[in-house]
């Protein structure tokens, strides 16, 4: 019954094709072109306050000096390794850890790639983890609705697995994480 209506629901989403032919229309790479010119001719520049101006003159590594920090300070409170976190914790975190990663990439060229890499992967690892783990959602919303008792709890059981297994993994990314280095303080 899951496997059916997984299936039912696959087929209400847009094939590949339809989303590359979509990529290549004239309409999205006009957009694409317009967005370019904009960037690049500077028209974002009017929408800038006086404090935004300021900052934006400042050289990126002041602003590298001061964001990474605070923002690896974020992540230390929400993944510190003294709590426990349920999935909708890690759901709730997955923005701040989005955000801390792609900080860390757009500064990345003022810092070693070596010492960056090894830094981020194991946080890159339990971004994929929480995905995974919101993959399970829809699921769990599945297992809920099955009829038979005897189906219901295997596949609560297959879930409960699966879940410890992600959890496990997930706790070993974030102990190898909070114990590194910042690649910024070396």
């Amino acid at each position: 019954m899951m496997v059916k209506t997984l299936k039912a629901e696959q087929t209400q989403l847009p094939e590949r094709e339809d989303i590359v032919a979509l990529l290549h229309t004239s309409r999205y790479c006009n957009l694409l072109l317009d967005l370019s010119r904009w960037i690049l001719s500077k028209g974002w520049q009017p929408f800038l306050d006086e404090k935004a101006a300021d900052k934006l003159a400042q050289p990126i590594q002041t602003l590298a000096d001061k964001a990474l920090p605070e923002s690896w300070h974020e992540l230390l409170d929400a993944f510190d390794e003294s709590k426990t976190l349920t999935r909708h914790e890690y759901f709730d975190q997955y923005p701040r850890l989005q955000r801390n990663l792609v900080l860390g990439t757009c500064l990345a060229s003022l810092f070693d790639k070596s010492r960056r890499k090894a830094f981020r992967l194991p946080w890159l690892d339990l971004l994929q983890g929480i995905e995974e783990l919101r993959l399970l959602e829809p699921v769990r919303d599945l297992v809920a609705a099955i009829d038979d008792d005897d189906d219901k709890q295997q596949a609560e059981k297959w879930l409960a697995r699966k879940e410890e297994s992600l959890f496990h993994a997930m706790t070993q990314s974030r102990q190898t994480g909070l114990r590194l280095t910042p690649y910024w303080q070396e």
